[in-house]
C-alpha cells in the first residue's frame, strides 16, 4: 500500500483534521456463523481506515447492536446524529438491512461520500444501490483476504476524496450550526405557546425529531427541505437566504423589545440546557410574564429588565407559577 500512496499525500491527510468516520453494518436478523465473519470483515476496515487515515470510527455494532441497553428512539437518535457528524460513510452491505437503508438516506441529505463494500455473491438491493449518496466507490469482495487487497488497491482514492471532503463537509457543520434553525424552532415555538406534539401535528414532522433538532443544531441537517417550509410556516417564519450558506428561520412578528427579546433569550437557554419535561408550563410561564409586560403595571421594577436564566428555573420549579411570578 505504501507504494501506491504517495508520500504528498499522506502528509495532505494527516494535516487535516481528524476524520470522523461511520462504519454501518447488518445487525438484526444475522446468523451467530454470518454475524462472525461480518465482524472479521469490520475488523479488518477499521484496522485499514485507522491506520491510513488516523480516522475515529463509529460501529454501532459496538455501541447500539441489538440487545443494548437502549430503546429504538434512542438508538434511531444516536445513529442519525453519529452519521451526520461524520466525514465519511462506509457502507458494509453483506446481508438485507432496513438499517444501512436509512444510514445510506441520512449520509445522503447530510452530504456525507460513501463507500459501498459488499461481498460478490450478494445481491444488494437497487433502492441501496440507487441512494443519492456521493459514492466515492465501491468494493466488491469474496474473501477476507480478499477484502484486505480491495481496500489496499482502493485506498489512494479514499485518501483523495478525504483530503477533499472533510473540509467541505466540517465548513458545512459549521455554517448548519451558526444558522440556529434548533434554537429558532424553539423560540417561536414558546412565542405562539405551542407544545412539540402540536407542533408535530401540524407541521408533519416527527416529535422526537423536533426535540433533537431544538437540542442538537447539526441534528437540522436530516431534515429535509420540505419539511423546513412546513415548519417555518407553521411558525409564522420565513426561511430567509443571507450572506450565509445555509437559509435561516426568521418570525414573521413585530420584533420585541429588548427586554422581552432578552427574557425570551434566557428563557430558550434554559431550556436547551435543563429541558425541562412540563411543556404546558414553559409556555404558561412565558405567556404570564408577557402579559405582564404588555400591561407594562407601574411600580414592578422586575419588568424592566431582562429575566435571567436562574429566574427562569425558579419560575419553573415553583409549583404554582402565577403566585410566585415577580412578586
Amino acid at each position: 500500500m505504501d507504494e501506491v500512496i504517495s508520500v504528498d499525500l499522506l502528509r495532505e491527510v494527516h494535516h487535516r483534521p481528524v476524520p470522523r468516520v461511520y462504519l454501518g453494518s447488518a445487525l438484526t436478523n444475522v446468523t451467530k456463523r454470518r454475524a462472525a465473519e461480518v465482524r472479521e470483515y469490520r475488523k479488518i476496515i477499521t484496522d485499514a481506515i485507522i491506520r491510513s487515515l488516523g480516522a475515529v470510527v463509529y460501529d454501532p455494532a459496538e455501541h447500539t447492536a441489538p440487545g443494548s441497553n437502549h430503546s429504538h428512539r434512542e438508538v434511531c437518535q444516536i445513529n442519525h446524529r453519529q452519521v451526520v457528524r461524520s466525514d465519511f460513510f462506509i457502507c458494509l452491505a453483506t446481508d438485507p438491512s432496513c438499517g444501512l437503508g436509512i444510514e445510506s438516506q441520512t449520509a445522503a441529505h447530510a452530504v456525507v461520500p460513501r463507500l459501498l463494500i459488499l461481498p460478490h455473491e450478494f445481491r444488494v438491493s437497487r433502492m441501496l444501490l440507487g441512494t443519492v449518496c456521493h459514492d466515492v466507490t465501491h468494493v466488491v469482495f469474496r474473501t477476507a483476504e480478499d477484502l484486505h487487497i480491495e481496500l489496499a488497491a482502493r485506498m489512494p482514492e479514499i485518501l483523495r476524496m478525504v483530503t477533499h471532503f472533510l473540509p467541505v463537509r466540517r465548513q458545512l457543520l459549521s455554517d448548519m450550526a451558526e444558522a440556529r434553525r434548533g434554537r429558532a424552532v424553539l423560540r417561536n415555538r414558546i412565542l405562539l405557546g405551542m407544545t412539540r406534539s402540536e407542533l408535530s401535528q401540524r407541521a408533519m414532522v416527527h416529535v422526537d425529531l423536533i426535540e433533537a433538532i431544538e437540542h442538537d443544531e447539526q441534528f437540522a441537517m436530516v431534515v429535509g427541505g420540505p419539511q423546513w417550509s412546513l415548519l417555518a410556516s407553521t411558525l409564522n417564519c420565513k426561511l430567509v437566504q443571507h450572506q450565509k450558506r445555509v437559509p435561516e428561520i426568521e418570525s414573521l412578528a413585530a420584533d420585541p423589545n429588548h427586554v422581552v427579546r432578552q427574557s425570551l433569550d434566557n428563557l430558550v437557554d434554559f431550556v436547551i440546557e435543563a429541558r425541562p419535561a412540563d411543556e404546558p408550563k414553559i409556555n404558561r410561564i412565558w405567556q404570564h410574564y408577557h402579559e405582564m409586560q404588555s400591561q407594562a403595571v407601574a411600580g414592578r421594577d422586575d419588568l424592566d429588565n431582562p429575566i435571567e436564566i436562574p429566574v427562569w428555573r425558579d419560575l419553573y420549579d415553583a409549583e404554582d407559577e402565577e403566585d410566585s411570578l415577580f412578586r
